[in-house]
């Protein structure tokens, strides 16, 4: 498969991920939205004293709380914020990375074009020799351009998979923090 073929391929995957990308997005609104831990009030569901019972038991808490449980809450919190502020950060070198592999594709098929055109131009035209030479030179120049941006497109797609990697990291840390939390 050649360069231009995988980016093809990869523009097309792209266009049928952006589904997912959307999906992604609300995962990333819902954590952001659940980010900060808030600890809630005791009741107390006994007929006559569970007034009391509350009151006491949220007297005592927050004696605890405000010495060891705030800290740890505030620490959570600074994590979850930071996670879900990486996780944007990504999100927006991915995007970044396709709109560049998108331009490079570009390029690639109007060189492609243009050496075809010059191809055709020396087969049919049969024009003289010094032509022939000024022609081989421009598709030379851009055969070295195609290489240039194979090139580019390879750093690309492999700076494109660690991002996914790192994505899907990310969202594999967030679940197992999740399943915690909820635990």
């Amino acid at each position: 498969m050649t360069e231009l073929q995988t980016i093809q391929t990869a523009e097309i995957d792209r266009s049928q991920n952006y589904h997912v990308t959307g999906q992604r997005e609300r995962s990333i609104m819902e954590l952001q939205q659940r980010a900060c831990l808030t600890p809630r009030p005791l009741t107390s569901n006994t007929p006559v004293i569970g007034g009391f019972i509350a009151w006491f038991r949220n007297a005592w808490n927050s004696v605890s709380t405000q010495w060891y449980i705030a800290p740890l809450i505030q620490q959570q919190n600074e994590f979850n914020q930071g996670v879900v502020d990486e996780l944007r950060a990504l999100r927006d070198d991915m995007q970044s990375l396709h709109a560049e592999l998108r331009i490079i594709a570009s390029e690639q098929q109007e060189l492609k074009q243009q050496t075809d055109k010059i191809a055709d131009l020396v087969d049919v035209a049969g024009v003289g020799y010094i032509r022939i030479q000024e022609l081989k030179q421009l598709l030379d120049e851009i055969s070295d351009r195609l290489i240039a941006n194979d090139r580019d497109v390879a750093a690309l797609t492999h700076d494109l998979g660690k991002v996914t990697y790192a994505v899907i990291r990310l969202d594999e840390d967030l679940k197992r923090l999740d399943g915690a939390l909820r635990s």
